[in-house]
């Protein structure tokens, strides 16, 4: 093998041509159909269309929180796709959360497991 300067445009192009693209991939679980209306359901008590105005229904509302176990942004495209939360409220915190935010958010919890159900 010939000697290169590791900073050499020589030695880069040596480097290079010798790199093999191995792959990649990318798994998408998609969001089950009808979600988004079991989400209208609990938080508005209805389904709303698309001419109804979610602040009227916002005083009967449930508030619904996203906690994951996958990535931060995975939670956020979710919540935002099945109308959890909307596009004005992405940045209010809390609404979206891991589930270790999740556990101390609550504080103090006891695991009961019922071995008769």
């Amino acid at each position: 093998m010939q000697q290169y300067h590791i900073e050499s445009d020589d030695f880069r192009e040596y480097i290079e041509s010798r790199l093999v693209y191995l792959g990649t991939f990318g798994l998408e679980d998609s969001v089950r159909d009808d979600v988004d209306k079991s989400i209208q359901l609990i938080k508005y008590g209805t389904l709303l269309g698309d001419n109804v105005d979610r602040k009227k229904g916002a005083k009967n509302q449930v508030n619904i929180r996203m906690v994951t176990g996958d990535h931060m942004d995975t939670a956020l495209h979710v919540a935002l796709e099945v109308g959890i939360i909307t596009e004005e409220e992405r940045d209010i915190k809390g609404i979206y959360m891991t589930g270790e935010q999740f556990r101390t958010a609550i504080g103090g919890w006891e695991r009961r497991w019922d071995e008769q159900s």
